[in-house]
């Protein structure tokens, strides 16, 4: 958006430009940022509805990787591989 040329005030050598904002400035602020939020809203709803789907998409997958490593390190009596694994994933991923 190209400001109004007449809205800046005249320039005081030893400051800053300043803008003079108008009515029709702040509409239009407050338009986009009323716009804005309601995107956000919106953009939060749809993760709200997919967010069930998408935690049990995510435990069956975890749970499957833990079985997988559980079977792949079943056949050693001290199975340092599978705890090393597990820490390696925790320590990488701490809130899993």
């Amino acid at each position: 958006m190209i400001a109004k040329t007449e809205n800046y005030m005249p320039k005081i050598s030893y400051l800053e430009q300043t803008y003079k904002f108008d009515l029709d400035d702040i509409k239009n602020a407050i338009a986009k940022h009323i716009e804005y939020l309601e995107n956000y809203v919106a953009d939060l709803k749809r993760q709200h509805e997919k967010s069930k789907a998408v935690f049990d998409a995510f435990k069956a997958a975890y749970a499957s990787a833990i079985k997988t490593l559980d079977n792949e390190t079943a056949e050693f009596k001290h199975s340092d591989l599978k705890r090393a694994v597990r820490e390696c994933v925790i320590n990488r991923y701490p809130y899993c």
